[in-house]
């Protein structure tokens, strides 16, 4: 990619975003989840709280489709956080997808596909 070629890590982030979501319209969910961790990891270093609560709200909604609500818990809770103190639209449907998961009952999985 260009923008890691030149070193632009801000511009990265968006890039491995739409590379997650190519990979997960593809059905490669362990592709779309490296680029993600990626994207989180670059948003989290570059204070880029828009991108970060694209991205943590992007893999919460995924692992709570795909049953997994031990990983998409705390990844929602940092997207919402980010959402309301940035006053970033989209917020509820991210409180929306969390409710819907219900209560932590430690569900046991042991798996954190987030990276987080």
């Amino acid at each position: 990619m260009i923008v890691r070629e030149i070193g632009d890590r801000a511009g990265l982030i968006p890039a491995l975003h739409n590379l997650a979501h190519l990979a997960l319209d593809s059905g490669d969910l362990d592709l779309a989840f490296e680029r993600w961790r990626e994207a989180l990891g670059l948003a989290r270093e570059t204070g880029d709280a828009r991108r970060l609560f694209h991205v943590a709200g992007a893999m919460g909604q995924v692992l709570a489709q795909i049953g997994q609500p031990a990983p998409a818990r705390p990844l929602l809770a940092l997207a919402i956080q980010v959402g309301r103190q940035s006053g970033l639209p989209g917020v509820e449907a991210l409180e929306q997808t969390l409710a819907g998961l219900g209560p932590d009952e430690g569900d046991g999985s042991g798996e954190d596909a987030s990276g987080a």
